[in-house]
């Protein structure tokens, strides 16, 4: 799950500094374990997930659930259209798509999340 903010290029939260890549710029490194699912979309203005297992599929519900906009790259297929008002889930083609989609998204900020 990578969380994208208005305010950060890119962010990554994970168990220790030592997992993080030369790429982000901003590590968060938590210990919390599965509890970190909620810091990553609190932070975040807009979440992309990539592929994933069930750790992936509670990050997209919080990040929902707390108004953030979802875009999925070979994740989870969750249809949000017409089942709920609030934050959507985007399916993207390719990480370009992804970045896009995210990027526009998180400038835009979170929507009102559902009740």
């Amino acid at each position: 799950m990578i969380a994208l903010s208005s305010r950060f290029s890119e962010a990554c939260v994970s168990w220790s500094r030592s997992t993080r890549t030369g790429s982000v710029r901003i590590p968060i490194a938590t210990g919390l374990g599965v509890v970190r699912n909620l810091v990553v979309v609190t932070s975040a203005d807009a979440v992309v997930a990539v592929g994933g297992r069930h750790g992936t599929l509670s990050e997209i519900g919080l990040a929902l659930r707390m108004g953030r906009q979802v875009v999925t790259l070979g994740s989870w297929r969750i249809e949000s259209d017409q089942r709920m008002g609030g934050a959507r889930v985007h399916r993207a083609r390719d990480p370009r798509e992804a970045a896009h989609l995210a990027l526009r998204m998180a400038k835009d900020g979170p929507v009102r999340p559902t009740p």
